[in-house]
């Protein structure tokens, strides 16, 4: 069978037993999870499959991350918030200070009824504290709006 067969016949194992299994927004193309057309398939073959949503990751397909909470909000079990320095370098700098929309993306997330963890990922940054330090300061002025 196709991977979202398997998929779907896994996630209902773990759904059986207590366990939810999530699929991100991965960052290769040849990934069967790589952009919302390919997510779209998965999740409508496997009705217990959650989405692991990375905020960073979309733009590498060339897609909206706010379009993707719109389509997935019934979906999101997890969060990665990863900023982007821009289209063409996908460094990851603090939260709010590259080129996708975070402040937009939370309030998004909250609108949808999200209100579980929000993970950060800096991958390679090179000031790993003050890059927490400011995302951390970011995300915390976005949550007071709400």
């Amino acid at each position: 069978p196709d991977v979202s067969v398997r998929l779907g016949e896994f996630a209902a194992r773990a759904a059986a037993e207590g366990l939810t299994v999530t699929v991100e927004d991965y960052d290769n193309p040849h990934s069967p999870c790589f952009d919302t057309g390919m997510l779209s398939g998965l999740f409508a073959a496997a009705p217990e499959l959650m989405h692991n949503f990375d905020s960073g990751n979309y733009i590498i397909a060339g897609e909206d991350c706010l379009e993707a909470v719109r389509l997935f909000r019934d979906r999101i079990a997890h969060v990665h918030l990863k900023d982007r320095v821009s289209e063409n370098d996908m460094s990851c700098p603090a939260i709010g200070s590259g080129c996708i929309p975070e402040a937009e993306a939370i309030a998004a997330l909250a609108d949808s009824g999200y209100d579980g963890w929000l993970t950060v990922e800096h991958f390679g940054h090179a000031h790993m504290l003050e890059a927490a330090e400011e995302s951390y300061r970011f995300i915390s002025s976005c949550l007071a709006g709400k």
